[in-house]
């Protein structure tokens, strides 16, 4: 479409497609990156048919100028480690690169989303440059659990207009006791420490708030495309 609003017309084909047939790919999204001038989209690469994946990639490839065809080889960014807090999953890439930051942030999350563990969470890892090397972050999951919601995940962050050093991020999450049936949207705060440069939730539990937490209207939000750098 040539509006946001539409209409928009389906160019009649996927994107991406892999050439197994057990491999599904779900959870793009796209980025425009303000240094290079280029635009990229980022998937999942998981399996069509569990009972439980094991081993769960994310992609990124670059995208012609008008974002219908994709250009150049995909590259691997992050993988799940099967031993770690992930498990078999990763997956629900979004980046950013805050100004003045010299990483770019890839949020993801990881575990089972909807088996009733709660293990779900998000993670955070950052590379100098967008194709990577990605480093995962060592306080990972940065967002997990409690007693009032489980499994937090699938994130959007955006920054707060007026202050470049706050961030909102925007999740799901069951409300317990129905850890398999209702889930709610969240929001919480998020900062870029100063001193080592990791993203963390400015309520420092790194599990969602219970108490609302103060964010400017969402109406402010379609006026900071400039300061997503």
């Amino acid at each position: 479409s040539t509006a946001v609003t539409g209409p928009f017309t389906d160019i009649g084909h996927p994107l991406a497609k892999d050439s197994d047939p057990q491999y599904m790919y779900i959870d793009s999204t796209y980025f425009y990156d303000h240094t290079s001038e280029k635009q990229y989209l980022i998937w999942k690469r998981g399996t069509v048919t569990p009972p439980e994946e094991t081993d769960t990639l994310l992609f990124i490839q670059e995208l012609t100028e008008d974002g219908l065809e994709l250009r150049g080889d995909r590259k691997i960014i992050l993988r799940n480690n099967l031993s770690s807090w992930e498990f078999g999953v990763v997956e629900a890439p979004w980046i950013v690169r805050p100004s003045g930051q010299d990483y770019y942030y890839l949020f993801y999350s990881g575990a089972h989303c909807c088996d009733g563990s709660g293990s779900y969470a998000v993670g955070v890892a950052r590379a100098p440059g967008i194709m990577g090397p990605y480093e995962k972050a060592p306080s990972n999951p940065i967002l997990h659990s409690n007693g009032i919601f489980a499994g937090p995940g699938h994130c959007a962050v955006l920054p707060t207009p007026g202050d470049l050093s706050q961030w909102v991020i925007f999740y799901h999450a069951f409300i317990r006791p129905d850890v398999n049936d209702v889930r709610a949207l969240l929001q919480d705060v998020l900062r870029f420490d100063a001193k080592d440069g990791w993203p963390q939730l400015v309520t420092n539990t790194s599990s969602p708030s219970i108490e609302r937490m103060p964010v400017p209207p969402l109406s402010t939000f379609a006026a900071s495309r400039e300061i997503l750098v």
